[in-house]
């Protein structure tokens, strides 16, 4: 018996989602630091006039002579800011914008491998698509105390002497496969083995009888009113 869970795509595309935004802000950031900025900071070097007083830095045009350069150069005609701030605006555009895709790398990378990968269980051991599997022998325990809230169990074995880890996640793989997975692992386990939950043959039986018992109970209700 081997069944195979596929990598869920609602999981992954989050990040490629992330990546997207991250790039188009990264690109708005490059070209204003590259192209809108550069332009306000000559109309800057233009408007303002550097003056060496206490308390003043720059001085600005006369209006009716920023009228008249305004005109010429076909600039927008509001007062740009002084040239230190605009430079100052242009290195956090360029900051801004490696920042942003330093976050996209990595996420559209994440995506991008995720695509294929996959996890099986197989009558003896545990395969994946991106690393070594291991044998069921070789499990010593698994921690389900964060399966039932987060869909993650650890499952930890032995691997040349080593005590190795591997997450069981059902966010990232489909969730009906990787319990069906997990049982499959189960049945190979002892109950001291099985920290932090219960078997999933149990929780399996349990959820099983609850439906009965609420499809039962709608019956009688639609028997009832129907009488």
């Amino acid at each position: 018996m081997t069944i195979r869970a596929e990598h869920d795509p609602r999981y992954f595309r989050r990040f490629l989602y992330i990546a997207i935004g991250c790039i188009a802000f990264s690109l708005w950031f490059f070209y204003d630091g590259l192209i809108g900025y550069p332009a306000e900071l000559e109309r800057s070097e233009v408007y303002w006039t550097p003056v060496d007083e206490p308390g003043r830095k720059y001085e600005p045009m006369e209006r009716e002579e920023w009228r008249a350069v305004v005109k010429e150069n076909g600039w927008p005609t509001a007062a740009p800011r002084p040239p230190d701030k605009v430079k100052n605006a242009i290195q956090g555009q360029f900051f801004y914008g490696s920042f942003c895709a330093i976050i996209a790398i990595p996420c559209l990378l994440k995506w991008w491998l995720a695509r294929g990968s996959w996890v099986e269980g197989t009558e003896t051991e545990v395969k994946t698509s991106w690393r070594p599997g291991f044998a069921y022998k070789d499990i010593t325990s698994i921690d389900k105390t964060k399966w039932g809230n987060k869909g993650i169990t650890r499952i930890y074995y032995e691997d040349a002497g080593q005590t190795r880890k591997f997450a069981f996640d059902d966010f990232k793989f489909e969730r009906k496969k990787m319990g069906e997975i997990l049982e499959l692992i189960e049945q190979s386990l002892q109950d001291d083995q099985i920290e932090g939950g219960e078997r999933q043959s149990v929780l399996r039986e349990r959820r099983e009888a609850e439906k009965a018992a609420s499809v039962e109970s709608q019956d009688e209700s639609e028997a009832s009113a129907a009488g």
